[in-house]
């Protein structure tokens, strides 16, 4: 069982955070770093690496230790992109997170993934370590992901972190949640009371 859990967010601007976690006047370029003032990591999902220009800007600011997981999320990855952005991060990059919809990935993603890091999938893609998703059962890689777009009452909550904890081994956790920032909020008061 997990001794330590780290809660982290799917993206640092998710739609259902912009209204409840910035403030209002906070300028846009600032919030990864305000983010990273409360948080030590980030999934970034594959629109957003795709599409990044200016890698020195998310750097900036950034305190240690403070690390990026890349979601890939399709087989048509642009994966020179991949590396690009996975190799511009350097010491934040933390590895690639594949949550593609199939299990037949094609060898130049997962040789590209790989070079750059630890890999790990939610559907137990061969040469890859699992990630947890609820109801997967074990997972090797001691990192989960989970979607939650309504607002669960806090026994359903509380049942998703003990059924990480009991999957993902003995040391620490880190779950991405994608979710409003309410259910973020909750999950993270019900990890601390639990002692994790």
């Amino acid at each position: 069982m997990v001794r330590h859990l780290e809660l982290a967010a799917r993206g640092w601007t998710p739609a259902n955070w912009l209204d409840q976690y910035y403030p209002e006047d906070l300028p846009e370029e600032w919030r990864l770093s305000y983010y990273a003032n409360e948080h030590r990591f980030v999934l970034v999902p594959q629109a957003i690496w795709a599409a990044a220009n200016d890698l020195d800007q998310w750097l900036d600011d950034l305190t240690e230790p403070f690390g990026f997981h890349l979601q890939i999320e399709t087989a048509e990855a642009d994966m020179a992109r991949f590396v690009h952005v996975s190799s511009g991060l350097g010491r934040h990059y933390r590895g690639a997170v594949l949550t593609l919809p199939e299990r037949d990935v094609p060898d130049a993603l997962l040789d590209a993934a790989g070079a750059a890091g630890p890999v790990c999938s939610t559907r137990g893609i061969p040469g890859t370590k699992q990630c947890w998703v609820p109801g997967a059962g074990q997972a090797d890689a001691g990192l989960g992901l989970i979607s939650i777009k309504d607002h669960p009452e806090p026994p359903a909550l509380r049942a998703i972190i003990e059924e990480f904890a009991e999957a993902s081994g003995p040391e620490q956790g880190l779950m991405y949640v994608d979710s409003p920032r309410q259910v973020f909020e909750t999950l993270k008061t019900l990890a601390e009371l639990m002692g994790l």
